[in-house]
């Protein structure tokens, strides 16, 4: 059914074998990925873009691919001020991979570690397309789940922890949920 709406549909179902890795095991290997999607692979875009060049000819978007010059020209032209931002929710997905630990011991269900997935897919793709507005749509399928994790998060941080961190933790947390 989805199908019929939007071809990127599929996008989802080609990424899916990787919701189901555990990501929320090696935090240092998270940040590890974290740390180069954010800043170093996006400066091999269009290398990327050749190794999944197939796929996009196979949704039918070719198109964008022949004129992916002009469509970093839009993006470029789209692009506002995303320093502090950036820099913001990098410093809370980091606190989120941190605490990955305890949040998955916590909420053992099946539920959120399937969000957990989903929210850790949509963070490498938004940072490795964040300067493409078309291939950035790709990631939006995943990143909105940074919201259930951040719910279950912040119930952690001021209802459950209470580990000696707990006081270090809730002000961070109260200062990146007020930026």
């Amino acid at each position: 059914i989805g199908f019929s709406f939007h071809k990127t549909i599929l996008i989802p179902l080609i990424i899916l074998p990787l919701i189901h890795y555990k990501w929320y095991g090696s935090r240092v290997f998270q940040f590890g990925i974290l740390t180069l999607s954010s800043w170093f692979l996006p400066m091999f875009f269009n290398s990327l873009l050749e190794i999944v060049s197939p796929v996009i000819n196979l949704l039918g978007y070719s198109y964008y691919l022949e004129n992916i010059d002009y469509m970093q020209e839009i993006s470029d032209e789209l692009k506002r001020g995303d320093g502090t931002s950036y820099i913001l929710f990098f410093l809370i997905d980091t606190l989120i991979i941190f605490l990955s630990d305890k949040l998955s011991e916590t909420y053992s269900t099946k539920l959120f570690k399937q969000f957990y997935g989903y929210f850790f897919i949509g963070l490498i793709l938004s940072r490795l397309f964040a300067d493409n507005f078309i291939l950035a749509r790709i990631a939006d399928y995943f990143i909105f789940f940074r919201v259930f994790i951040l719910s279950y998060l912040t119930f952690y941080i001021f209802r459950i922890d209470e580990t000696k961190f707990q006081k270090i933790h809730v002000p961070v947390l109260t200062v990146f949920l007020i930026g």
